[in-house]
């Protein structure tokens, strides 16, 4: 913009035809360089002065260079740096002296245009040839854009790199309860994340989706981390309580006569407990 600033009521005359007090120039790359004159004119007295600016227009970059690269991972993803492949070109400066903005899209990764900047979003301070992402939760796209020093914007754009980042599967696993000496089963109910899933139990546990383990004789705890197809995991774990076997003995004479009464009392079978007899083919 060519601007002139005097007081009081005049017209302007420019050597470009125009008669506003300022010339906007809009896409410099498509106007001229050179000296752009101007003749004020004193509307009370009809004297005039004159007088002059020269515009210089620089050659922007027209290739924004390329950056590297597209990276997959889960929530939360520490992103690896995004690197330079190759610097700015098309300007008439080389790209080892271009000016770097980096901008980010968590919406729609169009490029953006000098009209329309969509969903980017520029980056704070993130003026490198080179920038790392930082720990990411969510899908993000970058672009590079750069400008020859001097200019106002950043013409040039680079490629889109697009980081995917999935969100973890949820698991839970059952608890069951057996008596000493029996075998539990655990089962990993997964969610989320994208199926199939994978599975691997603890202590020998196997692949699938249950783990049988025992005989047990004692209270134990088995995880499960389940993998969905993007990679990500999770883990859970069960518990197979195992209660105590009553200890039972049986007093009574081996020996008895045939017809005769016998008691045979049991002990140490602890409270709460119940029976159920079985007696020999000559018993009545």
């Amino acid at each position: 913009m060519a601007n002139v600033n005097p007081a009081g009521n005049y017209s302007y005359s420019w050597n470009t035809g125009a008669t506003s007090q300022s010339i906007t120039f809009v896409e410099a790359q498509n106007v001229d360089e050179g000296i752009y004159t101007v003749v004020v004119t004193d509307q009370a007295t009809g004297c005039s002065a004159t007088a002059s600016g020269e515009l210089t227009v620089r050659d922007n970059y027209d290739d924004g260079g390329e950056i590297a690269a597209d990276q997959n991972g889960c929530i939360p993803y520490d992103a690896n740096l995004l690197i330079s492949l190759s610097l700015p070109s098309g300007g008439e400066v080389p790209g080892t002296e271009a000016e770097f903005q980096w901008f980010l899209s968590t919406g729609d990764c169009t490029p953006p245009t000098i009209y329309d900047q969509g969903d980017w979003v520029e980056i704070p301070g993130a003026t490198s040839a080179t920038l790392d992402p930082g720990t990411l939760t969510e899908t993000t796209c970058f672009l590079r854009c750069s400008r020859v020093p001097g200019c106002d914007l950043y013409l040039g754009e680079s490629n889109v790199v697009s980081i995917t980042v999935n969100p973890n599967p949820e698991v839970s696993v059952n608890n069951v309860t057996i008596c000493e000496g029996e075998s539990g089963t655990l089962t990993a109910t997964p969610s989320g994340g994208t199926p199939p899933y994978q599975y691997s139990w603890s202590n020998g546990g196997g692949t699938n989706q249950s783990a049988t383990y025992g005989p047990l004789t004692a209270t134990t705890s088995y995880s499960v981390t389940v993998e969905e197809a993007n990679g990500c995991t999770a883990t859970a774990s069960g518990t197979i309580t195992v209660l105590k076997v009553p200890d039972v003995t049986i007093n009574g004479p081996a020996t008895v006569c045939d017809q005769a009464q016998v008691t045979f009392p049991v002990t140490s079978a602890g409270a709460g407990a119940t029976y159920s007899w079985a007696f020999g083919e000559f018993a009545s």
